[in-house]
């Protein structure tokens, strides 16, 4: 298992909303998805704006992170966005400690019948 530093620092900047910590933890040219959306960014600039605007729709939520695996080069990750419940996964890799591509995977919590 690989240092998870990084990934653990992003995610706490997701849970303090903290657009520059998140930044901090990305490569300049990193590659960001959100798969279900169709949304993304390519860019520390377009990096920043797709961060405002997420934290802008989701304020006040936090990320449970389940598991997380990673070798150093690539990761993958477990999820629950509170307090919605929302499950989902990141997987993406990493370059000289940093997040050099992040792609989420998720989908809404199912209604009970």
């Amino acid at each position: 298992m690989s240092d998870t530093t990084v990934i653990d620092d992003y995610f706490a900047g997701w849970n303090k909303q903290d657009t520059d910590a998140i930044l901090a933890t990305l490569t300049p040219d990193v590659v960001l998805e959100d798969v279900p959306t169709g949304h993304g960014a390519t860019g520390t600039d377009a990096a920043r704006a797709f961060i405002d605007n997420a934290l802008s729709q989701t304020a006040g939520t936090t990320y449970d992170v389940v598991t997380t695996l990673s070798d150093g080069a690539t990761y993958a990750i477990e999820w629950v966005m509170q307090p919605a419940g929302i499950r989902g996964s990141s997987f993406g890799s990493l370059r000289e400690g940093q997040i050099a591509v992040n792609r989420d995977y998720w989908s809404l919590p199912r209604k009970s019948a």
